[in-house]
């Protein structure tokens, strides 16, 4: 690997090694651009996780402006690549993983199969060094090197094996053996990376680290979040204290490894304060460059300007740090109140549904003690059964009538009885229910008041519903008229058009045998009827107490003797 020798005999270094971090991988764009911009040019790139996913990209040539632009087009959203139910109460629990992780996976390839123009993409075929570490339960650390081990893998799919957030993503697998997110182990791969170097022959400390972790004073959270960073993060601060003068440390708060739903706002903030971390790093670096270059200039005079040089440049990094801490602030104050008017709107549906829920399922019924049983006022839910019949004037059951009820509730009907069971997690703000009786063109309701009691009676007096514009408010019960059609000889006439109106409304009549009835208002003394057999037919009105008619008048056309 090359080195670049600066003036003063400084080393750039050529390895940049990246942290993993999930969606907070939007940091190396900006640290990589702050980098470029400042001279800085590399050949190697090591990473996990989201590391690795950029390490491959670097390495297949991207700069660091590409990778911004690369980052920002996709959708992190639709890395979750199934439903939150499905992931939650199966995947979850038969697997102990949620998302299978193959959307990750296919961007990755889309990628590369965008900048080399072929499909696959191998490790060997990427123009610069890219390093990745994954980890297996008894192999330990699994490299993908792109001049070394494995290089004749698919890009894609060491992206794949090293981006295997526990829990989170479905772990991949090498010759049956699964592979694991490489954080596990390496989620900040310098010593590691060192190791296998070592291994290979080569003994090198030249390169540029990033460190994705906030350096501010721990809080007490939940156990699981306090879990996952002692998994991931058990020696990371140990190498930057050991490496810091190498280490770019970039504060990603207040965005998560798994926000994959991450706004443009957020996405910017990460980038902001990656260049900011890496212009202030480089700062720190001209500055002891210029010491250095000071304190070499009382021994040779030539060393003046280098030095004057070299103060400058840190200057001039210091005032775009300046610059640059203003935007961040800017950005990480719209970023805040931004989440936290997600927090409480979040939290105001849950709670929403949390209440409607114990709404629901507390009983409003009183509470009744059976014998040896005390019903408690928990979260019982009651069952009502009501026997809801129609009836006429007399009090007897109508048999051509639907009856429903106002709330939700099953029904079954038995002759002329309906049987509704309501659950009382059906009633909302009270107790009384509405029962609906329909019989053609006419309505009926009665209300009812719902209590502990089973099997409750509800009878529904049948009670016309006439047009106020040509009835008036009247409401008149009504009764059943029934009446016997003949021929002149006394035989029943059966099929017959019979129809009668009486008060204005008219109604279609029923036969049996012979016998057609009809509702009546009860106070009424003559009914108008229509009857058509043939060339049969009577039109007229009858009085209620007359029990038949003869149907005895002739239509002449319909007479052929």
């Amino acid at each position: 690997m090359r080195c670049v020798c600066c003036r003063g005999g400084i080393v750039s270094p050529d390895v940049l090694i990246l942290k993993g971090g999930g969606v907070k991988g939007f940091i190396f764009a900006g640290v990589v651009q702050a980098l470029e911009e400042n001279g800085y040019h590399f050949s190697t790139f090591v990473g996990t996780s989201a590391g690795a996913i950029a390490a491959v990209l670097l390495a297949a040539g991207l700069k660091g402006n590409d990778l911004e632009k690369e980052l920002r087009e996709v959708d992190f959203a639709k890395f979750r690549d199934c439903s939150l139910f499905k992931a939650l109460f199966v995947n979850l629990p038969l697997h102990f993983w949620m998302y299978p992780g193959w959307r990750l996976r296919q961007w990755i390839d889309e990628s590369l199969k965008r900048q080399f123009r072929q499909d696959p993409v191998y490790l060997r075929d990427l123009p610069l060094r890219a390093v990745i570490f994954a980890c297996t339960p008894h192999g330990g650390v699994r490299v993908f090197d792109s001049i070394g081990q494995r290089r004749d893998e698919e890009a894609g799919y060491a992206v794949r094996c090293s981006a295997s957030i526990p829990i989170f993503f479905k772990p991949e697998s090498i010759g049956g053996e699964r592979v694991f997110d490489g954080g596990l182990l390496n989620n900040y791969p310098v010593e590691e990376f060192q190791k296998y170097e070592q291994e290979r022959g080569n003994h090198r400390t030249d390169f540029i680290a990033v460190y994705l972790g906030t350096q501010r004073q721990y809080k007490p959270r939940s156990v699981i979040p306090d879990i996952f960073d002692i998994i991931l993060n058990r020696d990371d601060r140990l190498v930057v204290k050991k490496y810091s003068e190498q280490t770019i440390s970039v504060d990603p708060s207040p965005i998560r490894t798994t926000d994959f739903s991450i706004t443009e706002d957020e996405k910017t903030l990460l980038v902001l304060k990656g260049r900011l971390a890496a212009i202030e790093f480089l700062a720190i670096e001209a500055e002891s460059a210029a010491k250095k270059a000071k304190e070499e200039s009382k021994k040779q005079s030539e060393m003046f300007s280098e030095a004057q040089a070299e103060q400058q440049k840190a200057t001039r990094l210091k005032e775009q740090a300046d610059k640059l801490k203003m935007d961040v602030a800017v950005r990480y104050d719209q970023v805040r109140k931004h989440r936290n008017q997600e927090k409480k709107r979040v939290f105001v549906e849950y709670t929403v549904i949390l209440l409607l829920l114990l709404y629901l399922a507390i009983p409003r019924g009183r509470h009744f003690q059976s014998p040896g049983n005390l019903i408690s006022p928990s979260f019982i839910i009651h069952k009502y059964h009501i026997h809801v019949v129609a009836v006429d004037v007399q009090n007897r059951a109508v048999s051509d009538v639907n009856i429903t009820s106002s709330v939700r509730s099953q029904r079954k009907r038995t002759g002329n009885r309906f049987e509704f069971e309501i659950s009382s997690a059906a009633l909302l703000s009270t107790q009384s229910v509405t029962f609906y009786a329909k019989r053609r063109d006419f309505s009926w309701e009665k209300s009812a008041i719902l209590d502990a009691a089973d099997n409750q009676d509800v009878r529904i007096p049948l009670y016309p519903l006439y047009n106020p514009e040509e009835h008036g408010n009247r409401k008149l019960s009504i009764s059943k008229f029934t009446i016997k059609l003949v021929d002149l000889e006394g035989k029943p006439v059966l099929k017959t058009k019979f129809s009668c109106t009486t008060e204005g409304i008219p109604e279609e009549a029923t036969s049996v045998d012979g016998k057609y009835a009809c509702w009546i208002p009860v106070n009424s003394t003559k009914v108008r009827i229509t009857a058509i057999a043939g060339c049969y037919k009577f039109i007229g009105e009858i009085s209620v107490a007359q029990q038949q008619v003869a149907l005895n008048q002739k239509i002449a056309a319909c007479i052929n003797d």
